[in-house]
């Protein structure tokens, strides 16, 4: 005996249901390999150079810029140096133990102020600088004794003593 057209329309809802339930899962896999694979320097470089906006943070562990602070802020400025080409503002941060400094308006071709004045702000509050940089790639460049790079999403941190920072391999990198 055929099937009636309410047994046709509930077999019909069970099949479109399956399907959806399949790409469901299908779509979870996916995330979770995607997600599981581990960022790449190649993936940070197009976020970092294509981004409307970009963070950049010097930090040290002294409270005064000390030959560490300030191989931290020359590799710093060699990244915007390079960067000066592509049109982005760039948020430019020096951290210490006590302090977070940064430039009220960005640096960069994005940034239409009138004047070239930069206005310069300490905060002790290292929460409104970590905040300002939220949702845009971020380059961390630390002075430290050992030397390491660590790719994050949308993160890079470069960590090391005054020869690799002075050398500050990055900034070409960069490019």
């Amino acid at each position: 005996m055929p099937k009636s057209k309410k047994e046709r329309r509930l077999s019909d809802v069970q099949i479109y249901a399956a399907v959806a339930i399949v790409l469901v899962i299908a779509a979870a896999i996916i995330t979770i390999i995607y997600m599981s694979q581990p960022p790449n320097f190649s993936e940070f470089k197009t976020a970092f150079t294509s981004a409307s906006q970009v963070a950049i943070f010097a930090r040290y562990n002294g409270t005064l810029l000390g030959v560490g602070g300030s191989s931290a802020v020359s590799c710093a400025t060699a990244v915007i140096e390079q960067l000066h080409r592509v049109p982005s503002t760039i948020n430019f941060f020096v951290v210490n133990q006590t302090s977070c400094t940064f430039a009220t308006r960005g640096l960069g071709a994005n940034n239409t102020a009138s004047s070239n004045t930069v206005n310069i702000t300490t905060t002790t509050s290292m929460d409104r600088c970590v905040n300002m940089s939220k949702g845009m790639p971020t380059l961390y460049i630390n002075y430290s004794t050992e030397n390491e790079t660590i790719v994050g999403r949308g993160t890079l941190y470069i960590s090391g003593d005054l020869l690799f920072l002075r050398e500050c391999g990055i900034a070409v990198q960069l490019t």
